[in-house]
């Protein structure tokens, strides 16, 4: 158990730099802060209420594991899903003038 704890913390290690690095690619640079600000928020807020939500939906459904995996994988998917019609940033390149 401790061995996937360790795992767990070295994927997140990584996981919190790679993701932030993504939005100077994504975004322009007045549009920067903002994104990473809400990005912190979101990341802090689902870390805190993820563990309590999975908690609650084995409260809810007696303990059936399978059933709360199940639906976390439903949700994801449907996020994702969700994510398809949130239209592309489209970064407006300037007009090339030649003389």
């Amino acid at each position: 158990m401790c061995g996937v704890l360790v795992l767990f913390g070295g994927i997140r290690a990584f996981n919190g730099p790679t993701t932030r690095s993504l939005f100077g690619d994504l975004m322009s640079s007045g549009e920067i802060t903002r994104a990473l600000a809400c990005g912190s928020l979101t990341h802090q807020l689902f870390s805190m209420v993820d563990p309590s939500a999975g908690g609650f939906f084995l409260y809810v459904f007696h303990g059936n594991v399978a059933f709360v995996y199940f639906l976390y994988a439903f949700l994801y998917g449907f996020s994702f899903f969700l994510l398809l019609w949130v239209p592309p940033y489209v970064r407006m390149q300037q007009p090339v003038v030649k003389f």
